[in-house]
């Protein structure tokens, strides 16, 4: 029989052998990845799917004429940037390789202040890829060519990074935590990251987008996400001053729109779903009871043209009539009916 002392010297073994294994559990169990979408922020202006990140870099960068145009805008040009540099690492690194072939990873957009739209990059880690190679990546990056800096926030590691190169990119940030390897070159949205993954709710909750990801198609190079009611302060910053503060208060087109994206020679072909309630004032409820027409515009178009647009209404008088609803409910059809007199 077991004395006094001899019971509590049992159980003591029991406990720090049980402490034990429980730590070699936790220890070796692989870390559970997180859905990268869970890590954007409710800010977000667009999200983009890369479902080839490799098609998307070799109909982007190499001679595509529209892509070219579009980086003569400061925010196409930083993207750009981001994203052949991100191109570069994968050329010259198996491990960046390895990280960016799991498919998909997701690029959003933030309007940041300062008339600026900054990008977070946010990957899935694949199995047997852990922050441990990722640090190596960076640090032999850094070799004679850099500084990083590490941080706590909320719990996480963050890493600063500045190059000393003449690059455009000159540095960027990143976090590795919940199976996610999140990196941007605003430090400020890594920590907006990180705070959102610590709440409950994320833009997969949000109404509106959860329907148009349903409609996304999968075979395609990528998935535009449009927030209609972020975007305005977006597009805000590309815009003449004189202009800036009534783009940004058009925030009540639509709810949500989903575009697959398919880059070809010389063509961006986007096709898609709009998401709107019909119990909001949206414009896009215009068009409830319309339906599609055919467009011959293109058979007298001349060719020269560089942008046009075209409204297609199968019924004109309804359409009028929505809009005057439409007007009341923001209280300017009284100087809509003003106007016409």
């Amino acid at each position: 029989m077991l004395s006094k002392r001899g019971f509590v010297l049992v159980v003591l073994v029991f406990i720090v052998i049980l402490s034990f294994l429980i730590f070699l559990y936790f220890k070796n169990r692989p870390e559970v990845s997180s859905e990268p979408l869970k890590a954007v922020p409710l800010d977000a202006a667009i999200i983009i799917r890369l479902n080839d990140f490799r098609s998307l870099v070799k109909n982007t960068q190499k001679e595509n004429k529209i892509w070219e145009e579009l980086r003569k805008l400061s925010v196409f040009s930083r993207m750009d940037q981001q994203i052949g540099f991100i191109d570069f690492l994968n050329s010259k690194y198996p491990v960046a390789r390895e990280l960016l072939l799991n498919k998909p990873s997701y690029i959003s957009a933030h309007y940041t202040g300062r008339a600026r739209v900054s990008f977070i990059h946010i990957y899935k880690l694949p199995k047997g890829l852990g922050g441990k190679k990722i640090d190596e990546l960076i640090s032999r990056l850094l070799i004679n060519s850099g500084t990083i800096t590490q941080r706590k926030y909320q719990g996480r590691d963050i890493y600063d990074i500045r190059l000393l190169n003449e690059d455009p990119v000159k540095n960027f940030s990143y976090t590795v935590t919940e199976g996610l390897f999140i990196l941007s070159f605003s430090s400020i949205l890594i920590e907006d990251a990180i705070r959102q993954l610590d709440l409950a709710k994320s833009i997969i909750h949000q109404v509106g987008f959860k329907e148009v990801l349903s409609t996304a198609g999968k075979n395609v190079d990528a998935n535009l996400f449009v927030n209609f009611k972020n975007l305005p302060k977006a597009i805000s910053t590309c815009i003449n001053q004189k202009y800036k503060s009534k783009v940004r208060s058009y925030d009540y087109l639509a709810s949500w729109a989903e575009l697959d994206i398919n880059i070809k020679g010389d063509m961006i072909l986007l096709n898609g779903f709009t998401h709107f309630s019909d119990t909001l004032n949206y414009t896009a409820n215009l068009f409830i009871d319309q339906t599609p027409q055919k467009i011959y515009i293109d058979n007298i178009i001349p060719s020269f043209i560089s942008t046009f647009m075209i409204i297609s209404l199968s019924d004109i008088n309804t359409y009028f009539e929505n809009y005057k609803n439409y007007l009341n409910k923001l209280g300017r059809l009284n100087k809509y009916l003003k106007d016409l007199n």
